[in-house]
Order: structure tokens, then C-alpha cells, then sequence
């Protein structure tokens, strides 16, 4: 079944292997009488017959989550992938069951294939669980095509935590991957460039990673400046500035009932190799003392980050309206 559908020949069968059959947790999504799978020379007219047809459905979705485990398990490059092999794990996003889709998202995010943006894409934009949109940004970010830039900016609002983090890990990615194309850049006057990024204090150190992931997705949604990367060249008529950032405070406090956690941003912009323009912006984000865990404390931690980095760009965009 599992070749019928288009796994390669050389993937030996997995449903009729013990130990494989309870790591993927076979036994709870597979009928009784699944044992026929074993044998991925069955063709599946003849298992159709022997199963009739109330079996069919349940079994070709079984087979389609068990084709991704085998992509997934398989040290298979993209290119080895035919069309039509990949054309069934496009197929597997839009499978009814979760778990299918989600497999199917790891699959294409190891396989790093550009002919998978376009069906990501959709999953990222219009699927329902908050588990395949994150996946998908991710699976975005590890294909690395610019291409889907505009897409993972559409979801730099989503009303999931977790895919929003997921979104800007992404553009970061991307960013540093493979900087935006130059002609869409050309209608910007003013653009930046980010610099070093750090922080001045132990617990400033702690939260570093976040600062650069937090100006690359608010500088891509600015109006007024473009993003330049690290390995392109301006146009003669435009100004590039250089942005300097660093976390000069982080503090996390309990006053009462209520946990408090604190952030300031410094930033330093530069111009031909000279300052010509020094600002900050700070943000607090409080919770209640009550709700508050440590499993939370990463959430607040980018949160009040984004909202400092935001305060910071807005002081910044005001002074740069005069070029």
C-alpha cells in the first residue's frame, strides 16, 4: 500500500514492526484489522476487497500518515523526491486528521523543497490548529525562500503566542539567509541595516537572543524604512543607516499580587561610521502573581522585548522622517 501510494522502494514496511508500531502510536489510530499493511507489496485493490468498503477511508488515511513517518524516518534528500511523491504529502496537508498534517509539515521542513511553498503557505494561512500553522512558519524559515516573506508577515498577528514567535524566528531566518530583493527596496528612501546586538546586564544576557529576531519584524513592517541585509548594496540614491542595539535593563520583580517583569532597549544609529542619533524605549509587562508560571515566563520575556524594541523604533522612524 505504502508504494502503491508512492513511498520509495527501498523504505521497508513499518506497520507490521513492533517496536516502530508503538513509537508512532499505531495501535490507537489503526483498525483491527491493520495487520494487512505489513506487507508493503499489497496492492490495494486487494486490500480493498478483503476489507470492504466501510475500511477503505480509515485505512488510505492510516497509509497516507504512515507514508510521512516513512519520508520523515529516512535519510531521503529533496532531491531524490519524485513530483508525484511529493505531490502525495502536499496531498497528506489537507488530510482530516491533525496528526497527518503535522507529520507531513516535518517532512517538508527536513526536505527543504521550494516546490512546497505554495501548499505551506496555505497551511500557514488558512489551517485552523495553531500546531500546524507555527510548523509551517517554521517550515518556511528552514526552505528559505523569499518568496514567502509576505505571507509570514501577513501572520505576525496571529492570536496564537506561539505562532507568532514562530513567524519571527522565521523572518529572521530569512533575513540572514537571504536578505530581500533589491527592487523591493528601490521605493524606500531610508533604510537600515542592524548592527550588533547585545545586552549590558547578566539578566539582559539571558533574553539576547530575542532582540535581533524582535527589530528584523518591526523594521519589515514599517512604511517608511526598508530592512537592508547584511551582503546587499543600496541604490545610490537611498541612505543607509546602521543600527546599534543592546538590553541595558531586564528585571523581573513580585510586588504583591502581581509579577512585573521590565525592559529597556538602547539604540545607537550610525551614518558614514558616525553617530548621528542615540535613543531607547522601554516596556513592562505585568501578570498576576497567581497565574504566573515558570513555563510562562518565556512568553512575557518576548513579549516585553517586542514592546520595547517597538518603543525604541517608533523614536526612531520619528527622527529618520526628516531624510
Amino acid at each position: 500500500m505504502l508504494r502503491v501510494l508512492g513511498a520509495p522502494p527501498h523504505i521497508p514496511p513499518v506497520a507490521g514492526h513492533r517496536p516502530a508500531g508503538r513509537f508512532f502510536g499505531l495501535r490507537k489510530l489503526a483498525v483491527p484489522p491493520v495487520w494487512l499493511v505489513s506487507s508493503a507489496t499489497t496492492s490495494a485493490r486487494q486490500l480493498s476487497t478483503r476489507l470492504g468498503p466501510e475500511y477503505v477511508g480509515k485505512l488510505l488515511s492510516l497509509a497516507a500518515w504512515l507514508l510521512a513517518c516513512c519520508y520523515l524516518m529516512a535519510p531521503v534528500r529533496a532531491s531524490a523526491i519524485s513530483g508525484a511523491g511529493l505531490a502525495r504529502i502536499h496531498h497528506a496537508l489537507r488530510d482530516s486528521d491533525l496528526r497527518v498534517r503535522v507529520q507531513a509539515l516535518i517532512v517538508l521542513a527536513r526536505l527543504k523543497d521550494k516546490r512546497s511553498l505554495a501548499p505551506i503557505v496555505r497551511v500557514l494561512l488558512r489551517d485552523r490548529s495553531t500546531s500546524c500553522r507555527a510548523l509551517a512558519a517554521a517550515a518556511l524559515g528552514a526552505i528559505g525562500d523569499p518568496r514567502g516573506i509576505s505571507a509570514l508577515r501577513r501572520r505576525l498577528s496571529d492570536p496564537s503566542e506561539r505562532v507568532r514567535q514562530q513567524v519571527k524566528l522565521a523572518l529572521a531566518r530569512l533575513a540572514r539567509a537571504r536578505p530581500p530583493s533589491k527592487a523591493g527596496l528601490s521605493r524606500r528612501r531610508v533604510v537600515l541595516r542592524l548592527g550588533a546586538m547585545g545586552a549590558k546586564t547578566r539578566e539582559g544576557r539571558r533574553v539576547k537572543r530575542r532582540l535581533r529576531p524582535a527589530w528584523i519584524a518591526q523594521v519589515s513592517k514599517s512604511r517608511s524604512v526598508g530592512l537592508l541585509g547584511q551582503r546587499q548594496r543600496p541604490s545610490s540614491q537611498q541612505k543607509v543607516f546602521k543600527v546599534n542595539s543592546s538590553i541595558t535593563r531586564f528585571q523581573r520583580v513580585r510586588q504583591g499580587r502581581t509579577v512585573r517583569t521590565t525592559c529597556t532597549v538602547s539604540v545607537v544609529l550610525e551614518h558614514h561610521g558616525s553617530i548621528v542619533m542615540m535613543t531607547s524605549g522601554g516596556a513592562t509587562v505585568e501578570v498576576s502573581a497567581q497565574t504566573f508560571r515558570r513555563a510562562h515566563a518565556a512568553q512575557v520575556d518576548q513579549r516585553v522585548v517586542e514592546t520595547a524594541v517597538a518603543s525604541a523604533h517608533q523614536n526612531l522612524e520619528r527622527y529618520l522622517r526628516r531624510y
